[in-house]
């Protein structure tokens, strides 16, 4: 993903508030550059679960 704005930031944290409210997990993997710097920048990194890959994401699931 090259472009990734408020509004997607915005469905990111919308979709892991519902996420959190069923108890299901929800992991990101691999963020492109472009979604990891706006969720560095805004801090919202701190709020998900970020995995390079698969098998390290679902190594905590197993």
């Amino acid at each position: 993903m090259e472009l990734f704005t408020a509004d997607g930031l915005n469905l990111l944290l919308a979709l892991r508030e519902t996420t959190r409210a069923r108890g299901v997990p929800l992991v990101l993997i691999s963020p492109s550059a472009a979604v990891r710097r706006v969720l560095d920048v805004t801090g919202a990194a701190k709020t998900f679960t970020i995995h390079s890959t698969i098998a390290g994401a679902a190594t905590g699931y197993r």
